[in-house]
């Protein structure tokens, strides 16, 4: 006579709540060893709709924002990883990560990128794993990417001539002493000068009058042959025009 063997399947979530019980000591650095889940019954969690975003190209063009949504639960902590090597098994840690923010206290659903960690023309991969101080999520996603800029944007600036006493009526040179980059070359400019004739220009090296005294604001962006733009705006002290007496004797 046979006998029938029943096989009982414990879930996955389950098992990992009891791995955490028996390895608090472990708990700080749980998250990464997750491949799934880890919840526990009512204190649910999930994580969706991740984004990477650059705020600044110009000031902060390897510096991408990532952020994510948290659609059940509430968060306590987080952990962003960062890495330039797609592939990786989902759920797993980043083998060799560029950035890795460590376990972060926090309900905050956006991580900035530290400069220094990213380079230029890449494509990086980046996962997040949340918390509620309970239970952790695993990674995810793992496959989504961003892409950084080829190179540098343009590091726009000018001066003037004359560099000091300039003024009102009189004839004022603006030169462009921008920056560009990555073997680019400057493709165009656009100038706007406060109450100037002329008050725009796309000329490189302008010649301008500027009609009345005054603190005048200009401003130039300039654009490579990327297609990489950047400005900058600063204040020039224009002084009264100088009137040209001519005495006349009385007759």
């Amino acid at each position: 006579m046979s006998k029938k063997i029943k096989l009982v399947f414990v879930p996955l979530s389950v098992f990992l709540v009891v791995f955490l019980f028996f390895n608090q000591g472990q708990v700080k650095n749980a998250w990464a060893y997750f491949v799934g889940p880890a919840q526990q019954a009512g204190t649910v969690i999930g994580v969706c709709t991740v984004s990477a975003s650059f705020v600044d190209y110009c000031t902060a063009p390897l510096q991408p924002v990532l952020s994510w949504q948290i659609n059940a639960g509430s968060q306590t902590q987080y952990a962003v990883q960062v890495d330039d090597n797609g592939g990786t098994t989902c759920g797993a840690a980043f083998p060799s990560p560029e950035a890795d923010s460590g376990i972060v206290n926090s309900s905050s659903t956006s991580y900035t990128v530290p400069n220094g960690l990213l380079s230029y023309g890449r494509t990086y991969y980046w996962q997040v794993a949340v918390a509620n101080g309970t239970a952790w999520t695993g990674w995810v996603p793992h496959d989504i990417s961003f892409v950084t800029p080829l190179h540098q944007w343009p590091t726009a600036d000018f001066s003037w001539d004359p560099a000091s006493n300039l003024r009102a009526k009189s004839e004022v040179q603006l030169l462009d002493q921008s920056v560009v980059y990555g073997g680019s070359t400057k493709s165009s400019w656009a100038w706007v000068i406060q109450d100037a004739t002329p008050a725009t220009s796309s000329q490189q090296n302008p010649v301008v009058f500027f009609d009345s005294s005054g603190t005048k604001q200009v401003s130039l962006t300039v654009t490579d042959n990327d297609g990489y733009h950047c400005s900058i705006t600063k204040s020039i002290t224009v002084d009264q025009e100088i009137i040209n007496w001519q005495e006349v004797l009385p007759r």
